[in-house]
């Protein structure tokens, strides 16, 4: 009887650390899980402003085609889950690639949240770095204008970039994430994580739109006033008549 008292306390006991070190293990596994995702989320956040304060555009010009091609101009293109836009990134500049690039981002319902890179003046058919990140399970792009935003931004039709670019997306652990996509019971809620970049090329659009938009200055002598006619001049005041004091001081000859 002792014998089998000393053992049941002993299963006990070990049951009790066992159960410990397993919720120890699960609670370190979603710690390193959720530190990871939230470096991943600072990533992406970084690599978008960088991508988007890169922006370049050209609306000088309309697109036209040249032979059976047609010629792209610089700017930005998007809807709520797809981005294109061109960049100058002269980190890239080499014999065999320009500093010119045009990068696609878009939120993809099974491979999450893509960015793909490529030389603006590769051909259509070479596709360039392509990163996934199943991690990001949704998201959204909107563009604003000035004053209101919008789902979609075409840079040719509006003749200028965004002023900014609102990015919405909702991430998950890769594990949580996988378990979410197969709508399994008992999954994670996602994050919420958001970020709006201003475009410093729309500042720069502005401003060559204003200075179009302003009349020549005339010239310095058309903005000074007509000189007065001769009759219109002002006399000289009369002189004061000299005081009597003056002897008083010995400056009569002043």
């Amino acid at each position: 009887m002792e014998l089998l008292l000393v053992s049941a306390i002993l299963a006990v006991m070990l049951g009790i650390v066992l159960s410990a070190t397993i919720f120890l293990a699960k609670a370190e596994t979603q710690r390193t899980q959720y530190a990871h995702q939230q470096r991943i989320v600072r990533k992406w956040k970084q690599i978008i402003s960088n991508d988007l304060q890169s922006v370049i555009q050209d609306t000088e010009q309309l697109n036209k085609a040249v032979g059976t091609e047609t010629i792209r101009h610089f700017g930005v293109v998007g809807t709520s889950t797809q981005l294109r836009i061109d960049i100058s990134d002269y980190s890239w500049r080499s014999a065999e690639s320009s500093e010119l690039r045009t990068i696609f981002y878009e939120f993809h319902p099974i491979c999450g949240f893509v960015r793909q890179e490529r030389d603006y003046a590769a051909l259509k058919s070479v596709e360039g770095a392509k990163e996934e990140t199943p991690e990001i399970i949704k998201g959204q792009f909107r563009y604003l204008d000035g004053g209101t935003w919008h789902d979609q931004w075409a840079s040719l039709d509006r003749k200028r970039v965004p002023s900014a670019v609102e990015v919405t997306f909702y991430s998950l652990p890769r594990t949580e994430a996988s378990r979410w996509r197969q709508r399994i019971p008992g999954s994670s809620e996602p994050v919420l994580n958001q970020v709006i970049i201003q475009i410093p090329a729309a500042a720069q659009g502005y401003f060559e739109s204003y200075q179009r938009a302003q009349a020549p200055r005339p010239p310095l002598e058309d903005l000074l006033p007509p000189p007065p006619a001769p009759s219109a001049l002002p006399r000289p005041p009369t002189p004061p008549p000299p005081s009597p004091f003056h002897s008083l001081f010995g400056d009569d000859g002043l």
